[in-house]
């Protein structure tokens, strides 16, 4: 009756173990739900407004390229003295050099946007590492702490000591 006993209470106490992964583990996929929505929401944003810059890039250019070798062409044929077909094609390069320059803006800003997931790609890695090593051996993996996160943002640091 006594080995009986001992069983229950390590199998109780198994049992509780168990049940506190369990709820670590949901408490954990809530976090991780909550960085992705935030994430997401950033990526999104950071997103629209590369789609925008590039758009107006493109719209820009093209119409900068027809009214520039049509107007600016013309003036520079009759200022220089130059051939119209010269005239054009040096408003028409200032122009593309322009067009090239938003566009390079525009896809900074979208590799900007795709990158704003990494935060919660490298944390969900970290997580799962952590549930693969709870259930391996609870024990030991509860009593593990990670390291903290680097700080990105200004109010994210810790205070130095001074003195």
């Amino acid at each position: 009756m006594f080995g009986k006993t001992s069983m229950n209470r390590a199998s109780l106490e198994h049992g509780d173990g168990l049940r506190q992964v369990v709820a670590d583990c949901v408490e954990l996929g809530n976090l991780q739900l909550q960085l992705l929505s935030v994430d997401g929401m950033e990526a999104g944003q950071r997103l629209a407004k590369a789609l925008v810059v590039g758009t107006v890039a493109v719209v820009g250019g093209l119409t900068t390229l027809l009214l520039a070798a049509m107007g600016a062409g013309w003036i520079l044929h009759e200022q220089a003295e130059l051939t119209v077909g010269v005239s054009f094609l040096i408003v028409a390069g200032v122009a593309l050099l322009l067009s090239l320059l938003a566009a390079f803006v525009g896809v900074l800003l979208l590799r900007r946007a795709t990158g704003s997931l990494q935060e919660s790609v490298s944390e969900l890695q970290a997580n799962v590492k952590w549930i693969k090593e709870v259930l391996r051996d609870p024990d030991a993996a509860r009593t593990r702490m990670r390291a903290p996160p680097l700080a990105k943002e200004p109010w994210d640091r810790q205070p130095s000591s001074v003195g």
